[in-house]
């Protein structure tokens, strides 16, 4: 029986004795495990799904759910923003963003016209750990830092 290229959902060959119960049932068992389950709860969850394979999902209560090894709920957590925080005499500012994890993302904008708007600034961040995020802040024209500019910062981190 031929199959769809990604899914591998099974259909009848044009050359294939009429069988509607049988095909739609075949498609009904394929489509079953690729889409993804709401459950109330996560009992629900787990009976209805008593042995998940690697990379499947399912919601519970709103919540989405991965399994890899384990389910384990995907979430967004966000830590807000720092408005115009003074950089030091390097163009460099260490922050405590609170999130208990390393960010996943980090977004940067100049406060102020100190030569951002004539020669550019390469700006760039790290976030090591999760407790800090160290920005850094240079002239794009030879690289020194920009001393005592403020920049605003906000950052968050997608979880699993």
């Amino acid at each position: 029986m031929p199959t769809t290229s990604i899914n591998a959902l099974r259909y009848p060959a044009s050359s294939a004795a009429p069988n509607v119960p049988q095909d739609i049932q075949n498609l009904a068992s394929d489509v079953d495990n690729k889409i993804v389950p709401r459950f109330s709860t996560t009992t629900a969850r787990d009976s209805a799904i008593p042995s998940p394979v690697a990379g499947q999902m399912a919601m519970v209560a709103g919540k989405p759910y991965l399994y890899n090894g384990g389910w384990k709920g995907l979430s967004k957590a966000t830590a807000g923003a720092i408005q115009a925080v003074t950089l030091n005499a390097s163009g460099d500012i260490n922050i405590a963003h609170g999130l208990g994890l390393t960010p996943t993302f980090v977004t940067l904008s100049l406060v102020g016209t100190v030569g951002a708007a004539q020669y550019g600034v390469a700006k760039s961040y790290q976030a090591p750990d999760a407790t800090n995020i160290f920005v850094r802040c240079t002239d794009g024209r030879d690289g020194t830092g920009l001393a005592n500019f403020g920049v605003t910062i906000s950052w968050g981190a997608f979880v699993l």
